[in-house]
């Protein structure tokens, strides 16, 4: 049986396959005429003004579509329709404005510096013509999101027909009538202007059907600070992406000449035909992931992601099995005699598309759920790779070392975004319907979470992978320092969470009188030290008095796991002897949420956290920044600097970073804040009346 999200799901990949099934024959259809009609070398000069062009556009683009479908959707499920309809709003705007500055800059090119673009003074026309495209095309994303959002794919699919049927006939009459490249040209500006229109009437009409409200009657734009970080990110990954589909042929014409371009941008043409299917389902998966995300149905999301991706990876063996072995008969079929030379290059491109076309369903996941950094990771990777494989080939061998620097461009991308999704499907056990909010497990605090040993070992794995042997390093510092300046090997010393014991182990070097405590007799059972249950939410009235501690250090954000940082001072001040050294870190309430634990915490600021410290009658000795690098770039670190690590190494990063920390380029961006205090003698209130008066 198929769920509701199977059925949406196959609904829209309906929609979008009768659109590829109207765009598919469309295309190769078209081709064969260009071909008839252009020859060659016109044919060649038709695929470097559509280069350069989208290239351009490419690059000062700012499509939107992922933006909508994952912040509309985000917004609508939490109930603000109206910051859906300024989603909308911001990314058209921003659409439409760099694609008038694209076909801006298209029109100097074409004046000033037409035979360095590879078309000559005869065809400046054509490229000024073609250049309107982009405007036409730029806000299609958009509009195509919103049609996804509201189940509207129909319309889509009329405009689709329409716009296929008007370049498809144009086209057929410029042959009919013997027209050249401008004729082709002009068919393709006017699909484009009949596409983009028709999309836009639709979208509009279909918004409310979204939940997205007063898309036209306001002209605000003001979004969330995540949207214009998202936003920013979808930019250098598009502008990759148009780096990579153009600049090939770019590069083929400089390097081999129009001819080899116009035969490598033939083949280029059926390959990424056949592999339309599976680039229109991902709109449909888009959608469908960003719903189960913020409804916190992470098993529904899991579902979907296996069900689809057997499908593709199924479908892709099958139609590009079949390319590979009607390669030559499809050639001729379609293109003519003279282009013998596009099946040799059909039989290199297919192994890329055929990774790509089998990862289609889970290659949209991170971006479904908000996070843009995997994708652009993966595209300036395989963007480097393409790029290296297609100066050393190109120039040998012509359109073949383009042909394999763009399947070495695909394989890379799915090798390198397979981890960032693996990570994201590993997050989703964490989303379940019941969960506050859509962001935590279904607990009441960090001690109910930690009670739960399944959820608590895999959140555990899950996020000790940002921590390196860089982490481990500057906690062996910090422990180091604290013997060095404030301790000695008598002081009675208290750690608080000792956990896993990774702390704990760092002080019995310097230190034999350790008592360890945690929420949880079950996790105190495996230390020989002295042991103690402790919550940090407790009341200190309810605390025991016994012999105060000369230290007690705290590190791994007990502090704010505790979800009551005053409650947590006042129990450091009641457990401490008078000038008792604390040792502490707490998360810093600048810290972006994308990178907070999978459970409830507390954040407090520097200057909050100081001034907390002060009134609770602890004067602060020193401040230390908790490293950010290893959760920046968790999995490079773990790659590069795992067990067989050089501490050298390490030295170098951490005393960088201070520098960058002391210099202020991070200030107040700390993500984990260690403070260092001791106890003073004058209080301004005793901690049993601050408590009670909080309670």
């Amino acid at each position: 049986m198929f769920s509701s999200s199977d059925r949406r799901v196959l609904r829209q990949t309906f929609w979008t396959g009768a659109m590829s099934a109207v765009q598919l024959p469309a295309g190769i259809l078209l081709v064969a005429m260009n071909t008839r009609i252009l020859e060659p070398e016109g044919y060649g000069y038709l695929a470097v003004i559509i280069a350069a062009t989208t290239l351009v556009h490419g690059l000062a683009a700012l499509p939107g579509g992922e933006t909508v479908m994952t912040f509309a959707t985000r917004s609508v499920a939490v109930g603000r329709r109206d910051e859906a309809g300024r989603v909308f709003r911001f990314t058209l705007v921003l659409s439409l404005g760099m694609a008038v500055v694209a076909y801006a800059v298209i029109a100097a090119l074409a004046f000033a510096a037409s035979d360095l673009v590879g078309i000559g003074e005869d065809h400046v026309n054509a490229m000024l013509l073609y250049g309107l495209v982009g405007i036409f095309a730029a806000p299609m994303a958009e509009n195509q999101a919103v049609l996804r959002l509201a189940d509207r794919m129909s319309v889509a699919l009329a405009v689709t027909l329409a716009a296929t049927l008007t370049r498809v006939g144009l086209v057929a009459l410029a042959w009919w009538t013997g027209g050249d490249l401008s004729a082709v040209v002009t068919a393709y500006v006017a699909a484009a202007a009949v596409n983009g229109i028709g999309l836009f009437i639709a979208a509009t009409a279909a918004a409310p059907a979204a939940g997205i409200t007063g898309s036209l009657t306001s002209f605000s734009i003001r979004v969330p600070s995540e949207v214009i970080r998202f936003q920013a990110g979808v930019f250098g990954k598009a502008t990759l992406g148009h780096l990579s589909n153009n600049l090939d042929t770019l590069l083929l014409n400089h390097f081999a000449g129009p001819a080899s371009a116009g035969l490598y941008r033939a083949a280029r043409r059926i390959v990424d035909s056949v592999r339309l299917p599976f680039s229109v389902l991902i709109g449909g998966m888009h959608a469908e992931f960003s719903r189960q995300w913020y409804s916190s149905d992470g098993a529904a999301l899991r579902r979907t992601a296996l069900r689809f991706t057997l499908l593709t990876t199924t479908l892709a063996a099958i139609v590009f099995g079949a390319l590979a072995v009607l390669r030559e008969p499809l050639t001729d079929l379609v293109l003519g005699d003279e282009y013998y030379g596009v099946a040799p290059l059909l039989l290199i491109l297919i192994p890329g598309s055929l990774v790509a076309g089998s990862f289609a369903a889970l290659a949209i996941l991170p971006e479904a759920t908000g996070r843009v950094k995997p994708s652009l990771v993966a595209h300036g990777v395989a963007f480097a790779a393409f790029l290296a494989v297609l100066v050393a080939l190109a120039p040998r061998i012509g359109a073949a070392g383009a042909a394999w620097a763009n399947s070495v461009f695909l394989i890379v991308w799915c090798v390198v975004a397979a981890p960032y999704i693996a990570s994201v499907l590993r997050k989703s056990y964490g989303r379940r319907p019941d969960s506050p909010s859509g962001t935590t497990p279904p607990v009441g605090s960090a001690r109910d979470f930690y009670a739960d040993s399944e959820t608590r070992d895999h959140y555990d794995g899950q996020f000790s992978r940002g921590k390196s042997r860089l982490d481990d390093y500057l906690a062996d510092d910090l422990v180091r320092s604290l013997f060095k300046r404030y301790l000695n090997r008598h002081h009675r010393i208290l750690e608080i969470g000792a956990y896993t014991g990774r702390i704990t182990r760092k002080l019995a070097r310097y230190s034999d009188n350790i008592t360890v405590s945690d929420t949880s007799p079950e996790i105190l059972d495996k230390f020989e030290y002295p042991k103690t249950v402790l919550d940090l939410r407790t009341r200190p009235t309810d605390i025991a008095a016994g012999e105060p501690y000369d230290a007690i250090i705290s590190i791994g954000h007990q502090v704010s796991i505790s979800n009551d940082v005053d409650n947590a001072i006042d129990v450091f001040y009641r457990l401490l002897s008078p000038d008792g050294v604390l040792v502490f870190d707490v998360w810093n309430d600048a810290t972006p949420p994308r990178y907070d634990p999978a459970y409830p915490l507390e954040k407090r600021g520097r200057a909050a956290m100081r001034e907390t410290l002060r009134r609770a009658g602890f004067e602060v000795r020193e401040y230390r920044c908790g490293s950010r690098l290893p959760y920046v770039a968790p999995r490079v670190f773990h790659a590069l600097f795992s067990d067989a690590g050089s501490t050298l190494v390490f030295r170098l990063l951490a005393r960088f970073e201070r520098l960058l920390f002391r210099w202020g380029l991070f200030d107040g961006r700390e993500q984990t804040q260690v403070f260092i205090a001791v106890r003073t003698e004058i209080s301004r209130r005793p901690a049993a009346a601050r408590s009670g008066s909080r309670r």
